[in-house]
């Protein structure tokens, strides 16, 4: 198992906010902390299979000392977030689709500078976060 160092921080409204030093960008914000560190678990795993559609590879966690080194994050509390499985690789599927639907996957992936196998990943996550969000 891999460990991110995650960086939380307090702003002056009481709002908690938590980034990712090795995947900028990647952020989440609670009110509470518990609900702050929830949130950064999800924003994080939402990152990585994002980066896992793009066959992009996963940094090497920089060390504690060199991301506390930096003057920007004296402020911010660190901790470890575990990730699991993120050597993953890719497996071919054969599945059956009604022409209209393939159609339109077509359609919507040639305008969006994709393909098919990203869409049906990202299509296939949102449903699986939707269902455990709402079941």
């Amino acid at each position: 198992m891999t460990n991110y160092i995650a960086l939380i921080r307090r702003d002056i409204d009481g709002v908690y906010s938590v980034a990712f030093p090795d995947f900028p960008g990647c952020i989440a914000e609670a009110q509470t902390l518990d609900a702050a560190r929830r949130r950064a678990a999800h924003a994080l795993a939402t990152h990585l299979d994002d980066l896992d559609l793009t066959g992009e590879g996963l940094p090497e966690p920089t060390p504690i000392d060199r991301v506390m080194g930096n003057p920007e994050n004296r402020e911010a509390m660190a901790f470890l977030m575990p990730v699991a499985g993120v050597a993953r690789h890719a497996v071919q599927v054969n599945i059956t689709l009604p022409e209209g639907v393939l159609d339109r996957i077509d359609a919507f992936t040639r305008q969006h500078n994709t393909n098919r196998s990203a869409f049906l990943t990202r299509a296939a996550m949102h449903a699986m976060r939707e269902c455990g969000r709402h079941g």
